[in-house]
């Protein structure tokens, strides 16, 4: 059971690295970021951007933090217990903003829907793995 939990958690935090690709395609492409960030005034260009970077920088870090310790963040250790709740919540979050805010308002087209989907679906497969896990760990 203890293996299969930790080649669970490696592979979400492997699915990390699936939506850098992802965003940048996102942001480029379908939601037409460049043309839509000069219509903002100066700072609101560098803060937007340096927001972009920030999630950018989180969900890697996340991601390699998940990959080079996935035992313990799968195991009974206090903080890696603690980081996988984290986890759990943070990606749980995500999918609901995904699910009840972005819906509503995703670009329509296929390639908007597909987008859509597979945000979901990753966000999806990760909060159900780290709550898996999380929840398990005060059972097993």
């Amino acid at each position: 059971m203890v293996e299969c939990f930790e080649e669970l958690v490696f592979f979400a935090g492997l699915m990390h690295f699936c939506q850098i690709p992802a965003m940048k395609f996102l942001g480029s492409i379908l939601l037409s970021w460049r043309e839509e960030i000069v219509k903002l005034k100066e700072i609101n260009q560098a803060i937007l951007k340096t927001m972009g970077q920030g999630i950018m920088i989180v969900v890697l870090g996340m991601g390699l933090m998940v990959v080079i310790c996935h035992e313990q963040v799968a195991g009974t250790d206090p903080l890696g217990r603690a980081f996988c709740g984290f986890l759990a919540f943070f990606w749980t979050h995500r999918l609901c903003v995904q699910i009840f805010v972005y819906s509503k308002i995703f670009p329509k087209n296929r390639l908007g829907r597909l987008s859509h989907l597979g945000l979901s679906l990753i966000f999806l497969i990760k909060a159900s793995i780290f709550s898996l896990v999380f929840i398990a760990r005060f059972f097993v």
